[in-house]
């Protein structure tokens, strides 16, 4: 659901475990992948030093694989599919990503993204540049990047400090 609830008037949430790339969820596995956008460009060890993908930081972390195609990023962590970033400009194909009851694509505009997500629209404005922020739920460090050129969505980016 989303929802403009978040530490005072800071951002708007929307669940990322909700986010769905074309039919890929975060329940999906790498063959999902490849059944869904063809076999990666590149796989390899993400080998994170700190945060929420490092395995030194968080024992229950078996394996984080980063997954890349032309466009699109994923990680594989324990296996399984985790949204990371998808550029339409390099897209081979174009994709809908859906977030609670919203979905995004090359085509969305800034005035959709200022109905969907009021508070996090409003922090555009006063921050200037070219980035929305989402938040993955109130109390959370990471946050969805919206990024927005000449009044279109561009990329969409899952961020998570170290």
């Amino acid at each position: 659901m989303i929802s403009s609830k978040g530490f005072a008037q800071s951002a708007d949430t929307v669940d990322v475990s909700s986010i769905q790339i074309n039919k890929i969820t975060n329940s999906s596995i790498l063959k999902d992948l490849v059944e869904s956008f063809g076999q990666p460009d590149t796989i390899f060890d993400g080998n994170f030093e700190c945060g929420y993908y490092s395995l030194d930081w968080q024992p229950e972390l078996k394996s984080v694989k980063v997954v890349r195609y032309s466009g699109l990023e994923f990680y594989l962590v324990n296996d399984t599919v985790q949204f990371q970033q998808v550029i339409f400009s390099k897209l081979k194909e174009q994709v809908k990503i859906t977030a609670d009851n919203f979905t995004f694509t090359n085509k969305t505009t800034l005035e959709e993204l200022n109905v969907a997500f009021p508070n996090s629209y409003l922090n555009y404005i006063k921050e200037g540049g070219n980035t929305l922020r989402i938040l993955p739920c109130g109390f959370c460090d990471g946050e969805l990047r919206v990024i927005v050129e000449d009044g279109v969505l561009i990329a969409i980016e899952y961020w998570t400090p170290c």
